[in-house]
């Protein structure tokens, strides 16, 4: 295969990071690739870092919004401008490994799908590959069932789409969304697909250490943002099918579980007293179908559970396992740093 891809870097204020995002495309084996980077109006150095690799590699087109568009409208002004066959979109605090487009093409071949994707990536550079990689194609109903699921990250990143098969079916981010405005678009590809090729390799970084990231910090407006996202996926879903329905079901749950732990843990009970109260009785109205669901493992429900019982205790654990997680990656980060230095 020796077809265009479209590479897709939707940025703001990630001066940190962009660099090694651009070099790690640039650094692609698969080497017929146009990178398409839109900094979306940074008020940081981003823009002048984007513009120093268009004098190193003909390949790479920046894009300057006047305005901060959001990230929904950032990603449809590179769409509409994709030259590729295909088109991947990549986060700019995150970087790809040097075989992800090889990757990614290959699981197009294999499966002749319309999206491709690894239900795998890399959180942490210290973890270990995949031991055992293995390729699946799957219906529209199987892979909008995984999608919703908690087995995948809900970004439109770590996957890669057939352009003429968007364009098609006119398929493009919602501008008015900026949260769970992936989970929307590649949904939406799932539910006109005829095939989806999955694998296992980790192939993509996510970064979960910028504390500037949206996924990160908490806003209010995310949340509600998130939850009309839901709401859309659900009021487009017309295949009838068992898993599909428990699987969204599941996800809007766990997702006003963790609208009420963010309130709770960031003293919003309060000021969002209306948000906390819906979202609060929207998971008692589902607990029990939510507990008697075959399709939901026991981890989930011992989270609605516990949330049910005691809100406040759930989401004080909840904060102490994470700060504790991060203090422990931080150590060993340290520890790293200073078993190289002693070599």
């Amino acid at each position: 295969m020796n077809n265009k891809v479209t590479i897709i870097v939707a940025a703001y204020n990630v001066d940190k990071y962009i660099e090694e995002c651009i070099l790690s495309i640039l650094n692609q084996t698969y080497q017929n690739i146009e990178i398409i980077v839109v900094d979306d109006c940074s008020t940081d150095s981003t823009s002048f870092i984007c513009d120093s690799f268009c004098l190193k590699d003909s390949r790479v087109r920046i894009i300057h919004n006047k305005v901060n568009f959001g990230v929904s409208k950032t990603r449809n002004i590179a769409l509409n401008l994709a030259s590729g066959k295909y088109v991947v979109f990549v986060d700019g605090d995150d970087s790809l490994c040097p075989d992800y487009v090889d990757y990614m093409l290959n699981l197009m071949k294999i499966t002749q799908g319309e999206m491709c994707l690894s239900i795998n990536c890399y959180h942490d550079k210290r973890e270990n590959q995949t031991e055992i990689d293995t390729v699946e194609k799957l219906t529209s109903e199987r892979a909008t069932a995984l999608l919703l699921s908690q087995d995948v990250d809900v970004g439109c990143w770590n996957k890669i789409y057939n352009r003429e098969f968007l364009i098609s079916h006119n398929i493009r981010f919602a501008e008015d969304l900026f949260y769970g405005e992936g989970l929307q678009f590649i949904t939406s590809v799932s539910m006109y697909a005829k095939a989806i090729g999955v694998g296992k390799r980790k192939v993509y970084f996510y970064r979960r250490t910028n504390t500037e990231s949206a996924t990160i910090k908490f806003n209010i407006d995310k949340y509600k943002n998130g939850w009309e996202s839901l709401l859309r996926i659900k009021s487009k879903i017309e295949i009838d099918d068992d898993e599909l329905k428990s699987r969204l079901f599941e996800h809007m749950n766990l997702f006003a579980i963790n609208s009420m732990l963010g309130i709770i843990q960031n003293r919003g009970k309060r000021l969002y007293a209306e948000e906390y109260k819906f979202w609060k009785k929207y998971i008692h109205a589902n607990v029990r179908s939510f507990l008697s669901n075959n399709y939901i493992n026991v981890k989930q429900k011992i989270k609605m559970v516990l949330m049910i019982i005691s809100p406040d205790l759930f989401a004080y654990y909840s904060l102490e396992k994470k700060k504790r997680i991060l203090k422990g990656k931080r150590k060993e980060k340290t520890n790293s740093r200073e078993a190289r230095e002693n070599v």
